[in-house]
């Protein structure tokens, strides 16, 4: 009879289905073998992987009945904090365990080493922890293992040094898993094995021992680990090496030249070490022409080369095969441009060889690269030198430009009208000398434009052809140039993103997941902060530093998302706009060096989120707003008013008898001055219309006896115009 038996494999889709078999073939039976037709089926397989599950799986649950299962995927789903219950060690004959992202906790119990013939063993991305013996047990009776993947395990001890005897083992993953001590080189001489990952484990340490052969390793991961030393010359042994992280940890000497023999190697990622010395003129990774199968000819094109934040020096490199991927940031190279980057124009995605001491001008092909692929260009902090051509006409491709701190000059060129994927221009610290690009306004992805510290001068004053201009634009920054006039009223009511009528963002960066992150630096809260990342919530103005004159327009408070206002060091006088108080998400307000004048408005201590205020070296009067924002604030804030002297907490200068005015008394006091303002206006005119009247009546007296009178009364159209209720210029 048990020969007879037919095997076969099941995929549920949900785990509820488990409490239908057991109804379906009686409680009291195992649920994996039932008589059908004079045939039994055995469930031997069970594959609940990526159905958005829910609940918890504990000891008593039908699961357990199937006694014959050889593979259990259980992995990204939500079992709710579950424990990996000892039950799961009554599948004797599972082969294939997974429970991979699946919100299982606690511990794992040691028990699973019973299960010897698994040959696949998926625990990671849980919130799982192991006993110190764990990882030893299992090396000593799961001998039959191809893949263990036990990343995010919390085990806290040293890899066994006898894992070799995992002599079958082809794929180790122990990222994040707290490992200490030495490395064993023990597992780079199991035969099969093809990838070893041990990222993120920052206590676990050695060098990088010699490669003496292997012919099957494609994936070595040892980044952010306290490996350190060379890497070996005998690194060339691994020929079938694909991906080498060794980034951010303690590695240092020069790059072997044998390194470039590795004609597979596709990912190289060096980055966040101490590498040194030039690099190998002839680390060229074998050229296309040399390629000779197929197959080698899909290997060709280097996808990622990461050198970045090392001590390379010497002459710019260029590595001669076709890459999608380089940066070389934050390195001692020197020179300028070799011409052989004109051989990357056809593959380069991203190129970012910022923060270098590169020099000149680019070779003319350099800028060739704008016109295929590429997406970012990031050449910022060097000292390149001259103009811009005009050659961004076809970079409908490029996504984020940044030539900051060097020292081009002349005007922006106007083919960047043509990068209608551009989301983030950056050209802070040159000496470009140019009036304001309204002409970029047709970029519907621009967020970020960072014009800071150059030659730019003009006005600000321009009559948008839509409803909006640079809808996207979350982040302006115009400091420290020569801009002059005033800000029209309506200047502040097309920059909708920063506005509520925008799309609201949801939190996440600008690049999204993409291989370069964008950054800059912001005057925020008094203080230049670097950004490693810009958030798409993060909203900014900053034309501090500029010859501004004029008042601060009432639209301002349209941009109800505004987190950072700078208008400090110009020459904006009037009253502070009441409008501010509308700004709800504000958090730090510069209008410092100024010419404004009257009250803080009472309004601005209702800004919950503001943190820092500075209005000093204006000439302001009368008490400051009584509220927490203000009276944490510096002394130095509110210094400096030529006025008479602001007063209160944080100053020491006594109000006296002043007392802020409340909203109601300040409504009050508008609407009186509103009353008299009109009874001035209502007296000559009611004077010059009675004499006008009867003048008429006399000469004419026909048009009162033929046609109905009419009437029609002006209210000054201007005094009760807000900003937004006017039509655009």
């Amino acid at each position: 009879m048990e020969g007879s038996w037919k095997s076969v494999s099941i995929t549920l889709l949900a785990l509820s289905f488990l409490n239908f078999i057991t109804a379906f073939v009686g409680a009291s039976e195992d649920p994996s073998r039932h008589l059908c037709d004079n045939k039994s089926v055995v469930v031997i397989g069970l594959d609940l992987g990526v159905n958005s599950l829910e609940g918890e799986i504990n000891s008593s649950s039908s699961l357990f009945r199937l006694k014959n299962l050889r593979t259990l995927n259980l992995a990204y789903n939500d079992f709710n904090s579950s424990i990996i219950s000892t039950q799961y060690t009554t599948f004797k004959e599972l082969r294939v365990f997974n429970l991979s992202q699946s919100s299982f906790s606690g511990q794992v119990p040691t028990e699973l080493v019973q299960l010897t013939k698994l040959v696949s063993l998926d625990l990671s991305s849980n919130t799982l922890s192991a006993d110190k013996s764990f990882l030893n047990k299992l090396v000593r009776n799961l001998t039959n293992l191809r893949e263990l993947n036990l990343r995010s395990v919390d085990i806290s001890s040293e890899i066994p040094k006898n894992i070799s005897n995992l002599s079958y083992l082809r794929s180790l993953n122990l990222d994040d898993c707290n490992l200490i001590g030495g490395f064993p080189t023990s597992v780079l001489s199991i035969p099969t094995i093809q990838s070893i990952s041990l990222s993120g484990n920052q206590k676990l340490e050695g060098p990088l021992p010699e490669f003496n052969g292997n012919n099957s390793l494609a994936y070595l991961d040892l980044s952010l680990t306290s490996f350190s030393g060379n890497i070996p010359n005998s690194i060339s042994n691994l020929k079938h090496l694909n991906v080498l992280r060794l980034h951010d940890s303690n590695f240092s000497g020069l790059i072997p030249s044998s390194l470039g023999n590795l004609s597979r190697l596709t990912n190289i990622h060096l980055s966040g070490n101490t590498f040194g010395g030039e690099i190998p003129f002839f680390w060229t990774f074998e050229p296309v022409d040399q390629l000779r199968s197929a197959k080698d000819f899909s290997r060709e094109k280097i996808d990622v080369l990461d050198l970045r934040s090392n001590d390379f020096q010497g002459p710019f490199f260029i590595p001669p095969r076709p890459i999608a991927i380089f940066i070389a940031s934050r390195n001692s190279f020197s020179g300028e441009i070799p011409i052989s980057i004109c051989d990357m124009t056809t593959s380069l995605d991203i190129l970012d060889i910022a923060n270098n001491n590169l020099n000149g001008s680019a070779p003319e092909c350099f800028w060739n690269l704008t016109a295929k692929s590429l997406s970012v260009l990031d050449i910022g902090d060097n000292h390149f030198t001259g103009s811009l051509p005009d050659i961004f006409k076809n970079a409908t491709n490029l996504r984020s430009l940044n030539l900051g701190y060097n020292h081009f000059v002349g005007k922006l060129p106007r083919s960047l009208t043509s990068c209608s994927s551009l989301e983030v221009l950056n050209v802070e610290h040159n000496r470009f000398d140019d009036t304001f690009p309204f002409w970029l306004q047709s970029l519907n992805k621009l967020q970020v434009l960072i014009l800071r510290s150059n030659e730019f001068h003009g006005l600000l004053q321009y009559q948008p052809q839509g409803p909006s201009w640079f809808p996207q634009l979350r982040i302006i920054d115009l400091s420290h140039n020569e801009f002059t006039g005033t800000l029209l009223d309506d200047f502040f009511i097309y920059l909708s993103a920063m506005s509520s009528k925008g799309d609201s963002p949801k939190f996440k960066y600008i690049g999204g997941n993409s291989y370069y992150r964008d950054s800059m630096v912001l005057m925020n809260k008094g203080v230049e902060l670097e950004y490693t990342r810009i958030f798409t919530l993060l909203t900014a103005i900053d034309f501090s530093g500029n010859k501004l004159q004029g008042e601060i327009p009432e639209s301002i408070g349209l941009l109800k998302d505004l987190i950072v206002l700078n208008l400090s060091s110009n020459g904006f006088n009037g009253n502070i706009p009441s409008s501010l108080g509308n700004l709800t998400q504000l958090e730090s307000l510069d209008l410092s060096h100024n010419e404004l004048s009257g009250q803080i408005p009472p309004a601005l201590r209702d800004l919950t989120k503001l943190s820092f205020i500075k209005v000093s070296h204006n000439e302001l009067v009368g008490p400051i707003p009584r509220s927490t924002q203000f009276q944490t604030q510096s002394a130095s804030s509110f210094q400096g008013n030529r006025g008479l002297c602001l007063c209160g907490p944080p100053l020491n200068e006594n109000c006296g008898d002043k007392e802020e005015p409340s909203q109601t008394e300040e409504k009050e006091e508008e609407d009186v001055i509103s009353w008299i303002a009109a009874a001035i206006g209502l007296a000559p005119g009611f004077i010059f219309g009675m004499t006008i009247g009867h003048v008429v009546i006399i000469s004419k007296p026909q048009w009162f006896m033929v046609r109905k009178k009419t009437r029609r009364i002006a209210l000054g159209r201007f005094s009760s115009e807000s900003p937004h209720q006017r039509n655009p210029r």
